[in-house]
């Protein structure tokens, strides 16, 4: 029998991941840095900020350095998922048969935990967060592991909480020339008045689709 691959395994190749990574990320490096002094600390960070400021494409850039590692990336996105949701979904991406077999998947956390310790794959929890479930998971099953939370609103908890903020004007027309192929000068004037419009968030959106 051919072996089986979980439809969410762990990615180990940037190609891999739900989200592309940008070609080149555009007026994050301090944030990008910080967050990544703290993933490297093995603690939780959570990103905030509107829809389409480019909190996945952040987390896609940090993604495809870590899938590179033994552990390579487990990249959730979610929906309001409840802790057993969590708990199912993060084992059978990492294949312990008890997660997705068990009736009561909270009789499997300490199985789930023990693998993500051995493992310490980069965890990454995107979309609507459910904060009691992100919480109990993190408490149960991924301490003292590198997990990046992405999530519009802030949620208060044991991370640090960084707000994406707009990118700068100029960074959002050399953002918009780079999606958009665009190499002259001619059109910065036109294009940072496209980008105010768009309220320089849905540029960030872009940055990832451009590469699907």
């Amino acid at each position: 029998m051919a072996d089986f691959t979980p439809l969410e395994a762990p990615a180990h190749d940037a190609k891999q991941l739900p989200v592309p990574p940008p070609i080149k990320l555009i007026g994050r490096d301090i944030t990008l840095a910080r967050i990544y002094a703290q993933l490297k600390e093995s603690q939780a960070v959570l990103v905030h900020g509107p829809a389409g400021i480019g909190k996945s494409a952040l987390a896609a850039t940090l993604a495809s350095a870590y899938a590179e590692r033994p552990g390579g990336v487990l990249y959730l996105m979610c929906d309001s998922d409840t802790l057993s949701e969590l708990i199912v979904r993060a084992g059978r991406a990492l294949r312990v048969t008890e997660a997705s077999t068990t009736e009561n998947p909270l009789s499997a956390e300490g199985a789930v935990a023990a693998v993500l310790k051995a493992t310490e794959p980069l965890v990454i929890l995107d979309g609507l967060l459910n904060p009691e479930a992100v919480t109990e998971f993190i408490r149960r099953c991924a301490q003292k592991l590198p997990v990046l939370l992405l999530n519009d609103q802030e949620i208060a908890g044991d991370w640090m909480s960084i707000r994406l903020g707009k990118l700068e004007p100029d960074q959002a027309v050399t953002l918009f020339k780079q999606v958009a192929g665009i190499d002259s000068l001619d059109l910065d004037a036109e294009i940072g008045t496209l980008a105010s419009h768009l309220n320089f968030t849905q540029i960030g959106r872009a940055s990832c689709r451009e590469r699907v």
